[in-house]
């Protein structure tokens, strides 16, 4: 996880089919401030005791912080009969940050497979392990789960919204402009940076705890001028000035499983001062007494989720229209391409009854397209959807005869054909993947030599098959 603050990116331009118009936000609008600290170092007990400290400062000011716990710190902080703090991560929220963070093959590594499956069993048997030990230690399940640095793994999050994980935090699910989507069953939450709680750490031992009151208010100011805003930390670099896993794990595996290499030690002095700047002076004192913020947590968005809205063939025209701007999905109701894909199936094989969107996985393998217009009937459109296995994977190509069109193909096909029950569908080519430039982030993640990343890792499969993905997205 990259810790370096980054601020709301502007609007990105996208196709005038899919924008969303908003109203500017009246002055009196509130920031939403969300607190996550990523605990992850178990090679020994200080970083665990950092954590404990640093969640008792912030219940004192009724802050609920998002812990994103690796599974393997978990079982660590049971064997170290750290009572304290168990009874204290009760108080807050737990999520996952995978089973053992860096160590390789990690969670990203493991899915880098041509088969899926195997992908999946690889990345299932330390993940299922590891959220069955958070949710031993905390007595609930985990609610979200948050990628180790930059292992996004479509594995890892179709098997999390498999085990009943909501939430995706730090993600290339972002669309720049404070969008709030789904993709592949998860509700994705990207770390927009405006303030790192890291920044209140001295880097040195004679730095006083008193910050210039304009520090603070550049800081509030700041916070206030997003929508939301993240407050992120390591608890582990309260107490020390490296990395753990990059002296553990890169770029390699570097000793036995258990013999660890310590991270070096920050001075106690400066711990002092960083707590001392967290709660008497003076951050969450200021933050819990200006009214522009709010606190909310995972828990209470997911309350406020919105239901999903049937599918009707009286939307039919609307659909076909929306998808003649290209392959996008519908953001108002909130529909994703997989939606409108099986929603054709259903209403073409004369089902009764509306179509109500599911669970969807999305490609094992890259959609194929016509490259040259098309010419379909309305036979072949109908017998195409007979045809299909319906299930949660989509067909990455589909039969009409003697030849196979692509998932987009059909589906704009089949659209069309509902709307207007033409004997005949003329088609022009469209890419089935153009929605991944709704999401920079996700058009160019590329991990392969990046990060802390062995070089075993080639990425042949995990990136793409992200993209991929991107059929099953949708705006909450």
């Amino acid at each position: 996880m990259n810790p370096a603050l980054r601020l709301l990116a502007a609007c990105c331009l996208l196709p005038s089919a899919i924008l969303l118009h908003s109203e500017p936000a009246p002055e009196s609008r509130q920031t939403e401030l969300l607190f996550f600290f990523d605990a992850e170092d178990y090679t020994h007990p200080r970083p665990a005791n950092a954590l404990k400290d640093l969640l008792q400062l912030h219940r004192e000011f009724d802050i609920k912080v998002h812990v994103a716990l690796v599974g393997h710190l978990a079982r660590q902080i049971k064997q170290w009969g750290m009572k304290e703090l168990i009874d204290e991560l009760r108080h807050h929220l737990v999520g996952t940050q995978s089973a053992y963070h860096t160590r390789h093959p990690n969670v990203l590594e493991r899915a880098d497979e041509a088969d899926y499956d195997l992908a999946l069993r690889q990345v299932a048997e330390e993940e299922l392990p590891a959220l069955q030990e958070i949710a031993s230690l905390t007595g609930k399940p985990c609610l979200f789960a948050v990628p180790p640095g930059a292992s996004m793994s479509y594995a890892a999050m179709s098997l999390y919204a498999e085990n009943g994980i909501r939430f995706y935090c730090d993600t290339v699910v972002n669309d720049e402009r404070g969008g709030d989507w789904h993709l592949l069953n998860l509700r994705h939450l990207p770390y927009c940076y405006a303030f790192g709680l890291e920044d209140l750490i001295p880097t040195a031992d004679s730095e006083p705890a008193e910050l210039p009151e304009a520090r603070w208010r550049d800081i509030l100011e700041r916070l206030a001028a997003q929508p939301r805003a993240l407050l992120f930390l390591h608890p582990c670099t309260a107490v020390t000035t490296e990395f753990w896993d990059r002296i553990n794990f890169y770029p390699d595996n570097l000793t036995p499983f258990g013999q660890w290499r310590i991270p070096r030690q920050r001075a106690p002095a400066q711990t002092a001062v960083y707590y001392a700047r967290i709660r008497e002076r003076e951050l969450l004192r200021r933050l819990r007494a200006d009214r522009r913020f709010l606190f909310p947590t995972l828990e209470d968005k997911l309350a406020a989720q919105k239901p999903r809205v049937p599918i009707r063939l009286q939307d039919a025209p609307r659909i076909a229209r929306h998808l003649q701007h290209g392959l996008y999905p519908v953001q108002t109701p909130s529909w994703s391409l997989a939606d409108l894909f099986w929603g054709a199936v259903h209403h073409l094989r004369g089902k009764e009854g509306d179509f109500s969107p599911g669970r969807y996985s999305a490609f094992r393998t890259e959609p194929v397209w016509s490259r040259e217009p098309l010419t379909l009937s309305a036979d072949e459109i109908k017998a195409a959807a007979r045809g299909l296995e319906v299930g949660n994977f989509l067909p990455p190509s589909i039969r009409l005869g003697s030849k196979a069109i692509g998932p987009g193909d059909f589906l704009r096909a089949a659209w069309t054909l509902l709307a207007t029950e033409r004997e005949r569908v003329e088609l022009e080519p469209s890419d089935p993947l153009a929605a991944v430039r709704l999401f920079p982030d996700l058009e160019h993640f590329h991990p392969r030599g990046k990060w802390l990343f062995w070089a075993r890792f080639q990425d042949a499969w995990c990136s793409n098959r992200l993209r991929w993905a991107v059929w099953t997205a949708r705006q909450e």
